[in-house]
């Protein structure tokens, strides 16, 4: 890098002459893969009330006290994610965007998705991510309340009165996995 005099519309470095790497061929084969078939996954998710002061997984605590306790904020909701297929699968979980994507449908009678928060540019600020390793026949399972779920969501549209249906669908980030499902460790070098 070299530097150069800059104003609020030029950085105050340059990249210098970019260089050029050539290799020789590389060829590489593959065996082709047999047809793994689809994944399958059970989803569940059922609602308690919360126990004021109960400490939920997440950031924080879940924010029920006796005052909010008949309230969506002291609501405690437990998915179960199964893999009902015949493989292992590696889902991936991350605070990229949500994957458990509630939504509410209210009087009009149309479903609409609980809005996430985010930091002002669309995108939900923290990210992060990992793998879990899920064999046949068994399932993830977590407590989450809006208030402490890793996605913050706007809950203004369920604080209005009167009669309030919420479903939860799943979106998967997964793909087939080694044959015990071990997800591969990374070293830093």
């Amino acid at each position: 890098m070299q530097p150069v005099a800059g104003n609020e519309w030029v950085p105050e470095a340059a990249l210098a002459t970019p260089a050029i790497v050539r290799s020789n061929e590389v060829t590489a084969y593959s065996p082709p893969l047999p047809t793994l078939g689809a994944m399958r996954f059970s989803f569940e998710v059922t609602p308690r009330l919360g126990i004021p002061g109960e400490t939920i997984w997440g950031p924080g605590t879940s924010h029920c006290t006796q005052a909010t306790r008949p309230s969506i904020d002291c609501t405690v909701f437990h998915y179960a994610l199964g893999n009902v297929g015949d493989r292992p699968i590696r889902r991936v979980i991350g605070t990229f965007g949500p994957r458990v994507l509630p939504e509410y449908r209210d009087k009009s009678g149309v479903w609409k998705p609980v809005p996430v928060k985010s930091d002002g540019l669309g995108a939900v600020s923290a990210i992060a991510s990992f793998q879990l390793g899920l064999l046949p026949g068994r399932s993830h399972e977590r407590d989450f309340t809006f208030a402490t779920d890793r996605e913050i969501y706007d809950t203004a549209p369920l604080r209005a009165a009167g009669e309030l249906e919420i479903r939860f669908r799943y979106n998967p980030a997964a793909c087939f996995a080694s044959p015990d499902a071990s997800v591969p460790s990374w070293k830093y070098v």
